[in-house]
């Protein structure tokens, strides 16, 4: 069974913030952090990467810490505490489904284009398809 510990973490209200690039992400995370302060909740930053078949699931072509990095130098300054997951997958919809609970919170950060059919607009119909509660932050606050 579970620790006391594992089961209360399994338990705790958690906002995901998806990572779709260092701006939005750090916007998103800036907005979870707000919301999670008004509701006790602890913030997750979820990377999907998706691995090519030729290459072992275990080695993608970019390390993913690379894709994180940057965004760890700039809000270290911050008081924000994040969990940061990582999960290497073959296909992007399946990673997602995989790495959210039903009905999560769920934060994405947007790149401020209002062209409807951007990768960060298709990610939000489809999560919203799945029952997730998704909050969309667009272009950049200061």
């Amino acid at each position: 069974g579970a620790t006391l510990q594992e089961r209360e973490e399994a338990e705790a209200l958690q906002i995901t913030v998806l990572f779709t690039g260092t701006a939005q992400t750090l916007h998103a995370i800036r907005e979870a952090a707000a919301l999670a302060a008004e509701l006790d909740a602890r913030i997750r930053i979820l990377l999907i990467q998706v691995v090519p078949y030729p290459l072992a699931l275990e080695q993608p072509r970019v390390r993913p810490e690379f894709r994180v990095r940057p965004l760890c130098a700039i809000w270290k300054g911050e008081a924000i505490e994040t969990l940061i997951d990582i999960r290497l997958c073959r296909d992007c919809w399946a990673g997602l489904a995989a790495g959210l609970r039903p009905s999560s919170i769920v934060v994405v950060g947007e790149s401020g284009s209002s062209w409807p059919f951007t990768w960060e607009r298709r990610l939000l119909r489809h999560l919203r398809k799945q029952g997730h509660q998704v909050i969309s932050v667009r272009g950049s606050k200061k």
